[in-house]
């Protein structure tokens, strides 16, 4: 068997990685106290962010929400009524140690506001990434998920091979990018329940990343 291929971090051209705790029911509550919400997130936050990283309340369209964008983790935490949300782009696994830690002081600091008010339904992480297998045409690198009896006529000219996956409790889907030429968009989503630790949801993404890259022979 031909060796992986040993993608470069230039190779992920664009990647997301997203968490949600959402909760049981809308904290309402919230959006009547919303200064006291915002200086006790700001005080969970402070050792990663500084006051002009704070965005304003977003009550358009209906949905409220408080923004805090923290520039040297790539990354937003988001408040609204129905979850609490975490967004990272170009995620690097030795940051999620720091950014589970950011997830939590947040919810602390909901929790100091609204206390046993907060309860969570469950929980959600979601991996979106586009990787270009330099090397690698796409065509090979999709051979691996190749169906020519699906396929047909177009079996012989395709170039690439589209999959996925849903169940109950997440997907997996592998495409190609329509957003960067040539390479390869990867989709990974998994519900967890309320009680279950970040750290199992982050052990997961880890597998479920190795296991779908090596499918398409490829590694990062």
């Amino acid at each position: 068997m031909t060796d992986p291929l040993q993608l470069e971090e230039n190779d992920v051209k664009s990647a997301t990685l997203e968490y949600r705790a959402v909760f049981a029911d809308p904290i309402f509550e919230a959006w009547g106290r919303r200064t006291e919400l915002l200086a006790s997130i700001f005080r969970s936050l402070k050792p990663w962010i500084a006051l002009p990283d704070i965005a304003t309340f977003d009550e358009g369209s209906g949905n409220a929400r408080l923004e805090f964008k923290i520039p040297s983790q790539r990354l937003t935490i988001t408040v609204s009524l129905g979850y609490l949300g975490a967004v990272v782009t170009l995620p690097d696994w030795s940051q999620l140690e720091s950014l589970l830690d950011i997830a939590r002081k947040t919810s602390e600091g909901l929790v100091s506001v609204l206390g046993a008010d907060v309860r969570l339904q469950h929980q959600t992480l979601a991996l979106s990434m586009h990787v270009l297998p330099r090397g690698q045409d796409l065509k090979t690198a999709f051979s691996r998920l190749a169906n020519p009896s699906f396929a047909g006529a177009l079996a012989e000219e395709a170039v690439a091979w589209g999959f996925a996956v849903y169940g109950p409790s997440g997907y997996r889907v592998i495409d190609i990018s329509r957003v960067v030429p040539g390479a390869i968009y990867v989709g990974l989503h998994r519900v967890f329940g309320a009680s279950d630790s970040p750290q199992s949801a982050v052990a997961w993404l880890r597998q479920e990343e190795d296991q779908v890259l090596g499918i398409l022979g490829i590694r990062v």
